[in-house]
């Protein structure tokens, strides 16, 4: 979580027009643009620096995330949230995407894996 708040930060501060990028928060579905612009950078960093299992475990955090910030700001049907059935969209998805990920393989692990010229 703390890398996903960071990806928040990270696209705030290359904001020119900070203000009416912040205004974007606030607007309803106009909203999942920074959000995934903050997953996706939380992705890319964990997929550059952890292992597989970092890199599943991501999925399945940021997944849940995504959703509640997505759905925070609208309201609720009846009685019932709208985040709570996103949150358990949130966790399929990051169930099922952590779940269909491919191993991370060591660039040492290609390096061996690579046929040898055969010597003449």
């Amino acid at each position: 979580m703390a890398i996903y708040q960071g990806g928040h930060a990270k696209d705030f501060a290359h904001r020119e027009y900070k203000g009416c990028y912040s205004l974007a928060y606030e607007i309803p579905l106009v909203d999942l643009w920074p959000h995934s612009i903050a997953a996706g950078d939380a992705m890319d960093y964990l997929k550059e620096t952890t292992t597989t299992q970092g890199i599943k475990e991501g999925y399945r955090t940021l997944g849940p995330a995504y959703a509640i910030n997505a759905s925070s700001g609208l309201g609720s049907v009846g009685n019932v949230p709208l985040v709570l059935p996103a949150v358990l969209g949130g966790h399929l998805v990051g169930q099922f995407e952590a779940a269909s990920y491919k191993e991370k393989v060591p660039p040492e692990t290609l390096e061996a894996e690579k046929p040898r010229a055969a010597t003449q």
